[in-house]
């Protein structure tokens, strides 16, 4: 993530975080872990989100992503 980031003409990245979650019980606030380097391995069938940012000139944004390692439940896609 940050040699793309950098790839893509940013100064520096700002920030990556890692939060998984069991998919039912996803809430950004009360994650399984969140860590910019995890050290537990995030298990088949979590629901996974990586927030992320460049800094560009001084100037920070964030994206974020979700995704699931493995099929995603009904809730989850909704």
């Amino acid at each position: 993530m940050s040699k793309f980031m950098l790839e893509e003409g940013a100064d520096s990245p700002s920030f990556i975080i890692v939060l998984s979650s069991p998919q039912d019980k996803m809430d950004p606030l009360q994650p399984r872990y969140i860590n910019m380097f995890p050290e537990k391995p995030i298990m088949k069938g979590e629901a996974v989100n990586i927030d992320a940012g460049p800094s560009v000139y001084a100037c920070t944004i964030g994206f974020n992503r979700w995704t699931t390692l493995g099929r995603p439940t009904s809730r989850f896609k909704k």
